[in-house]
């Protein structure tokens, strides 16, 4: 057994965790909420309630704990359960509070999307909402999506930034999942690419991604875990003509993801690329019907994307059966960055 019983504990053991121990306890030898792993089907000191229910009400806090190790099916319930600092399980008891969806993710986390309020990141926000998490958007413009902590943040301005973290952190928590989306545009052929055209994109897209993801990265130390996911571009791959400001700064994304991978890993953050190639969005319907054809017979799988097929790339890179995923570049562009 690794973990002892000890006296009934009057504060929570854990972020969410309800206080330990109490006259129900001592009136019941069995155990009222599930520790990940603990069994299936044992929820609420019963079999066959579904999972995700916590003493009988759905999505609400551990009542008790598991003596011994919660990991062990049919380990003995007693009033509370100290894992040891730094094991396996101690990383289950600080998730305390959290119910699972079956899929190995927990939920409930605080998720920020940038750029969330259209196209890409609109789809990814409502992937993560979809799943429980609180979902936070930021947007510059406009009439934000219903739905979501909206915020409004040029992440151009460092200042913004910190008041739109300050926000989030007051309503949702610490960001425990960030997904840098946030970008622009400004095509032009190099020869009549202004300065201003060049630096401008490069200050949304990869100085901006730098203000967020270091922002985010106070608590995630704190914490120790975290997921990052930014977005670039098959263009960042495989370059495009008139795109050269965009293409350097969506392929910086990359050299800037692999470099916090190897910095930040040893504290169980993950850091990831996501690529996406043409995606069906408003961007993109602007074009010709030509065009689109044109752009099409470049794909093998000869279509768009669709957000949702982006948005759930970010989503598996933000679960736990990713967790031994960091500085990857996934492509999500129908095959047609393929050997960049």
């Amino acid at each position: 057994m690794v973990g002892a019983c000890i006296m009934p504990c009057r504060a929570p053991v854990a972020q969410g965790a309800a206080v330990c121990g109490g006259a129900r306890r001592r009136k019941s030898a069995r155990a009222c909420a599930q520790v990940p792993g603990a069994g299936a089907g044992a929820d609420g000191g019963r079999r066959g309630r579904a999972a995700g229910t916590h003493g009988g009400r759905r999505g609400g806090a551990p009542r008790w704990w598991f003596c011994g190790d919660p990991t062990v099916t049919g380990a003995r319930a007693c009033p509370c359960w100290i894992p040891p600092k730094g094991s396996v399980t101690d990383s289950f008891v600080s998730n305390a509070g959290r119910t699972g969806n079956g899929k190995g993710d927990l939920l409930s986390r605080s998720v920020l999307v940038t750029g969330g309020n259209r196209g890409i990141g609109l789809a990814i926000a409502r992937a993560f909402a979809e799943a429980g998490d609180k979902v936070a958007i930021t947007y510059r413009s406009g009439e934000p999506p219903a739905g979501f902590l909206a915020v409004k943040c040029d992440i151009t301005d460092s200042e913004q930034v910190e008041q739109a973290y300050k926000e989030i952190e007051e309503k949702h928590g610490p960001v425990e999942v960030l997904v840098a989306n946030a970008g622009v545009t400004r095509d032009q052929l190099l020869m009549r690419m202004s300065e201003e055209d060049f630096t401008s994109v490069l200050e949304t897209n990869l100085t901006g991604t730098f203000r967020v993801v270091k922002r985010a990265n106070r608590a995630m130390l704190r914490a120790r875990k975290g997921r990052v996911v930014l977005i670039s571009s098959v263009v960042g791959l495989m370059g495009g003509a008139g795109q050269a400001n965009y293409a350097a700064s969506k392929a910086g994304l990359v050299g800037f993801a692999r470099s916090l991978a190897r910095e930040l890993g040893s504290r169980n953050i993950t850091v990831n690329v996501v690529a996406p190639g043409f995606v069906d969005t408003d961007m993109t319907r602007v074009l010709t019907d030509e065009q689109r054809e044109g752009i099409v017979k470049q794909v093998p799988l000869a279509r768009y994307a669709q957000p949702e097929e982006i948005a759930s790339s970010v989503r598996f890179l933000a679960s736990d059966e990713a967790a031994y995923i960091t500085g990857a570049v996934i492509p999500v562009d129908g095959g047609l960055g393929m050997g960049h």
